[in-house]
């Protein structure tokens, strides 16, 4: 039962959200405010606003590249109260996209081997880049291998492009009209350490020391 002492400590000494009241109670929202009104607490007024540390948010946020949301889901508190400090202390905020979610990127333990990593480290899509170049080098050309794989060919040299660059050095050449394509010094490698990794390997667990905000 929602009593006025909880809804003053949840709410309006707590600076709880009434979604979050609404998802640790079990009671629709709508009725926790006309409860809340039926009590006499003014909703969204009065509530004491949640301050967060700055020298702990600039970590977490522009060097672990944890997202709003996930900050927020640790703390307790709204995505809008952990924007408002980034806007209070001039954090630069990123746009929105993948990039800025944390807990969608891949990080590989650091015994997979370098150019793997390289490919599938800060990425959502490098483990799958990286088998399609794997099957692309066992045909001739990029046009065989495109119809094999149901990609235009186009689609298939940008993937490329884009291992290339996040390894940083050619892994194969395109065919002519003498000889098929084939893989650089550094693409055989590649794929022989590709060859003993019949899976993906498994992303390594970061942690962050919690720090609660400060009332």
């Amino acid at each position: 039962m929602l009593t006025p002492d909880l809804l003053q400590r949840e709410y309006t000494t707590g600076g709880k959200p009434l979604w979050q009241i609404t998802a640790e109670t079990g009671i629709p929202r709508h009725i926790i405010a006309e409860i809340a009104r039926e009590l006499g607490i003014p909703l969204n007024a009065g509530r004491r606003a949640v301050t967060l540390d700055e020298a702990w948010l600039h970590e977490q946020y522009l060097d672990h590249m944890r997202s709003t949301a996930d900050i927020a889901s640790e703390l307790g508190i709204s995505y809008d109260t952990v924007t408002r400090n980034l806007t209070a202390y001039g954090i630069p905020i990123r746009p929105a996209g993948v990039h800025s979610r944390r807990e969608m990127l891949t990080r590989l333990d650091a015994t997979v081997p370098h150019d793997i990593r390289r490919a599938v480290d800060g990425g959502l899509h490098g483990w799958h880049r990286l088998q399609r170049f794997r099957t692309a080098m066992t045909f001739p050309t990029i046009e065989a291998a495109a119809n094999h794989l149901g990609a235009h060919q186009s689609a298939l040299v940008h993937q490329f492009q884009r291992l290339e660059h996040d390894i940083g050095a050619p892994l194969f050449k395109r065919s002519t009209p003498t000889r098929p394509m084939r893989p650089t010094r550094r693409g055989t490698a590649l794929l022989r350490a590709l060859d003993n990794a019949d899976r993906p390997p498994t992303p390594t667990a970061t942690t962050s020391t919690q720090k609660r905000p400060r009332n």
